[in-house]
């Protein structure tokens, strides 16, 4: 597994600067910490190196949406818990915010026939199906839980993912859990109700654990509702607890006594609940929406039914105390009054008031040092026992290299031809360990033999990646790549080599498969080229990207082409068939190769694809496209070069497009 196989987290070192208005960062190194949810519970995740430089407070909601089944009302709420002025619409129900407040998932009215997920502010919109249950947000936006035809589904913002979810029959009402790894849901048999939990697979955690029951069902709970303690984070370091509310009865009481209850989760059961705390009085227990905490989780929003006939309805909300905990004693104040016979509420979603998308580029004065920057930001740790460096005028070698680099867990520099520079010195020590292995790519016309020992009288080793062209360059290091790996891929990915930005997009895909990007030539596969192919056997998956090599591969019963009517669209393209989600976007000059072939590898590192501009402050279709339906959970935006690369206008445009950050994994509020 690579180092940032499960990373789905960019936290700040503390040599940047970070401002909450989210302007444009210089290259400063970020440490990129990787955290992986555990399928137990309680979740614990790793820890993080540099979480506690950022100490910014997580904002409060601006809003709380209230849907029936006729409509929704947008209730302005302030961070004291003071209501403002309602807003209505009764084109649309079941809307739930996603986690940064920048996208909202609704069901349509009046035919309720899918779910729609709508970048706000904007008209940009993706449709699902229909959800019978309100749908539940994964915690960075990278997809939501629905129930379609009786079965829970797990749908990434990448409407082509999906996965079913092991929730039994009878299952209702579900939450995802801070860390993104499980899902709680309310599970019914006849009259009796309790709260379980599953693995949810966002972000590659995968399924197969069995629901785990949390033994609450003398408590007959409703829908769950989850949150981490006010105050903490989903860090080793400040993790705290996460809060579980629902509403249900108390343990014995007759005639039934309805509470709204916080379990805080400091019982001694296996799961660490067990112990819920009573702190409101509910009339009854009507099936009505589920509580809701609000995003820095002082607040927990629930519906008080004031009669025993579920006619009459408040919509309320309870303070937690300054210990971070919620009490019978807290402030609770009235939101709303729901008229006389009006519907139920059937959902409370709290809108996120976050910061906007970070942007961070990654720039230098020339081809060198804007690679030498984009290694110092992913590998400035000294940590990396191999990188790669290939010549700055070939662009065949450094492309085909990208999957190696990440194989190895290093990045991959540009050096001039004859000499190495001051810059990619700087990114090699402080990439790799004392005695660490250089790839060097391509023959001496690329890289010569006076860089390579230069290289060796750093101290390194060097190994030479050569060919009597590009075609043979690109199949050695494939073959490399199988000695790293320790096993012949299952899949490859072909590109022109005369088309430089369709092998850039196959990086990050290629990287992710642990597969090689070879080269044709044309329409025409190189012998070198189809030997190669050929040894991997019958069954191996063949991508082609883009028009160009497509023809190439046209004999390999397994093959596939992902093309487009330009590079952009190519590169788009690539990005909704192999990524699920994207929570750090990468921005590179669509039209020259230099700047993007470093940053190809950081974000091939992220398990992320990149994107591409065009010279201008208007984004390409493909390009936009992409970031709005990635709305929900793209936290941060890397442009690759400096502005006549990619002019701040189009860096401005993409984070515009990619949002505000998400709550518990933004960058900038972090707890």
């Amino acid at each position: 597994m690579s180092r940032l196989r499960t990373t789905f987290i960019v936290a700040l070192s503390a040599s940047v600067v970070v401002p909450l208005t989210a302007g444009p960062v210089s290259a400063a190194p970020l440490a990129l910490a990787s955290t992986a949810p555990s399928a137990a519970l309680p979740e614990a995740p790793s820890a993080l190196s540099g979480s506690a430089a950022v100490t910014a407070a997580v904002p409060a909601a601006t809003a709380l949406q209230i849907s029936d089944g006729r409509g929704s009302v947008r209730l302005p709420v302030s961070a004291t818990g003071v209501p403002g002025t309602a807003t209505t619409t009764t084109s649309r129900t079941d809307v739930v915010w996603g986690p940064a407040g920048d996208a909202v998932a609704y069901t349509p009215l009046p035919a309720k026939d899918r779910t729609v997920v709508q970048a706000s502010g904007a008209s940009a919109s993706t449709t699902y199906p229909a959800s019978a249950v309100p749908v539940a947000w994964g915690p960075i936006g990278d997809g939501f839980v629905s129930r379609e035809a009786g079965v829970f589904v797990s749908h990434a913002t990448n409407p082509g993912f999906s996965a079913t979810l092991d929730i039994p029959a009878g299952g209702t009402h579900v939450a995802v859990s801070p860390y993104g790894g499980s899902v709680y849901y309310r599970a019914t048999s006849g009259s009796t109700s309790d709260i379980a939990s599953t693995t949810a697979p966002f972000f590659g955690t995968g399924t197969g654990q069995t629901p785990v029951s949390l033994g609450l069902s003398a408590y007959s709970p409703g829908g769950p509702a989850l949150g981490q303690q006010p105050g903490a984070g989903v860090y080793s370091d400040n993790d705290g607890d996460t809060y579980l509310a629902f509403v249900g009865t108390v343990p014995a009481s007759s005639p039934a006594q309805y509470r709204l209850f916080v379990d805080h989760q400091d019982s001694a059961t296996a799961t660490g609940y067990g112990a819920p705390k009573a702190v409101a009085s509910v009339a009854s227990g009507c099936d009505v929406a589920a509580p809701a905490f609000s995003p820095d989780r002082t607040m927990l929003a629930y519906v008080k039914a004031t009669d025993a006939g579920c006619t009459r309805f408040e919509v309320r909300v309870v303070r937690a105390g300054s210990t971070g905990r919620y009490d019978p004693a807290g402030a609770n104040s009235l939101l709303r009054s729901v008229p006389a016979g009006a519907s139920a509420p059937t959902v409370l979603s709290w809108e996120a008031n976050n910061p906007a998308a970070l942007q961070i580029r990654l720039g230098g004065a020339n081809r060198y040092e804007a690679s030498a920057n984009i290694a110092l930001q992913g590998w400035g740790t000294r940590s990396s026992s191999a990188m790669v460096v290939a010549g700055g005028l070939a662009y065949a070698d450094a492309l085909a290299g990208g999957p190696l680099a990440v194989a190895v867990d290093g990045p991959s520099v540009l050096t001039a031809p004859n000499t190495l520079r001051t810059e990619t010195r700087t990114a090699i020590q402080a990439s790799l360990v004392a005695g660490g292995l250089v790839y060097i790519l391509g023959g001496t016309a690329s890289v010569s033999t006076t860089v390579e020992n230069q290289i060796k009288g750093l101290g390194y080793k060097t190994l030479r990646l050569g060919g009597a062209n590009r075609y043979e360059v690109a199949v050695n290091v494939a073959k490399r790549l199988e000695v790293v790996t320790g096993r012949k891929p299952s899949t490859a990915f072909v590109s022109s080599g005369s088309a430089f930005a369709d092998a850039l997009v196959a990086g990050p895909p290629a990287a992710r498969y642990e597969a090689p990007i070879v080269l044709s030539n044309g329409s025409n596969l190189p012998l070198v080229t189809k030997s190669y192919l050929d040894s991997l056997g019958s069954s191996a998956k063949i991508f082609a990207i883009g028009g160009s090599g497509a023809a190439s591969v046209g004999s390999y019963p397994n093959h596939e082409v992902v093309g487009g009517a330009s590079r952009y669209d190519v590169a788009g393209n690539v990005a909704d068939r192999f990524f699920a989600f994207t929570w750090t976007a990468g921005l590179a000059d669509g039209r020259n190769w230099p700047d993007a072939a470093s940053g190809g590898t950081l974000m091939a590192s992220l398990e992320e694809p990149i994107l591409l501009a065009n010279g201008t402050s208007t984004l390409p279709p493909g390009t936009s496209g992409f970031l709005l339906r990635s709305r929900a959970s793209v936290d941060t935006v890397y442009a690759f070069g400096g502005v006549a690369s990619v002019p701040q206008g189009a860096l401005a445009a993409a984070a515009a497009a990619a949002g505000d950050q998400t709550t518990y994994y933004g960058p900038d509020i972090q707890p």
